[in-house]
C-alpha cells in the first residue's frame, strides 16, 4: 500500500496468516514483527476497502443476532 515501508508480498503475507485463523501475535512473530505493527497493516487495507465499498443503494441492514452470538461463544 502506498505509504508503507513494507513490500505488497510483506502484507499479503501477514493479512492472508490473519485471515486463515492466526492470531496478531502469532502473525507477527511468523514474519518477525510485533502484533501491532500486524494490527496497523490490516487496519490500513480495511479502511481502504471501506472507502471503496459502494452502500450509496443500501436501505435496509439484517443482522442475525444468533449466528453472531455462536461465532464469539466458545
Amino acid at each position: 500500500m502506498e505509504g508503507s515501508s513494507f513490500t505488497l508480498l510483506f502484507e499479503a503475507m501477514s493479512m492472508l496468516l490473519v485471515k486463515e485463523g492466526m492470531s496478531l501475535s502469532g502473525a507477527g512473530r511468523m514474519v518477525d514483527q510485533d502484533s501491532r505493527v500486524i494490527g496497523r497493516i490490516i487496519e490500513r487495507y480495511v479502511d481502504q476497502a471501506k472507502k471503496e465499498q459502494m452502500l450509496e443503494q443500501v436501505e435496509v441492514l439484517g443482522i442475525d443476532e444468533v449466528s453472531i452470538r455462536r461465532a464469539i461463544s466458545i
